[in-house]
């Protein structure tokens, strides 16, 4: 669940959210910024109900959240793509050499992770796992 412009949320004024923030993704930094200032402005007179600012830490709490949980799902993804790589090792694969823009054949023989890319060593040049186009199966042994 993303929490975009934090709908609902208000200006102390009670006018919209407008400004820097309006129509852009919040981070929970930002976020923090803006309750803070919010707080520290509003109107002694007409201060902003509780329930504002309950809705405001559970859109909080949500985006702590959704953090949390993109972060897990990237980190599953990149063991997910390490096993894609482990289980080509010894295979035979055709990869996209991005210097000459030609599909060149290999056997891979390692697989490593180098900031946050699965890497393949196919015939001692290191190859991405995404421009692998096709795999042939077992290395025919020699």
């Amino acid at each position: 669940m993303e929490i975009s412009a934090l709908a609902g949320a208000s200006a102390p004024s009670g006018k919209p959210l407008t400004g820097a923030y309006a129509g852009q993704d919040v981070g929970k930094e930002a976020f923090l910024k803006l309750l803070v200032t919010q707080l520290q402005n509003q109107s002694p007179l007409d201060p902003a109900s509780n329930e504002e600012f309950l809705a405001q830490l559970a859109q909080f709490s949500a985006l702590e959240n959704s953090d949390a949980m993109n972060e897990r799902l990237s980190e599953m993804a990149q063991s997910q793509q390490m096993a894609q790589g482990a289980g080509l090792i010894g295979q035979r694969v055709h990869y996209l050499d991005r210097a000459s823009g030609e599909t060149l054949p290999g056997v891979v023989g390692s697989v490593e992770l180098v900031r946050g890319e699965v890497l393949l060593d196919v015939g001692g040049s290191k190859v991405a796992l995404s421009d692998v186009v096709r795999v042939d199966g077992a290395a025919l042994s020699e």
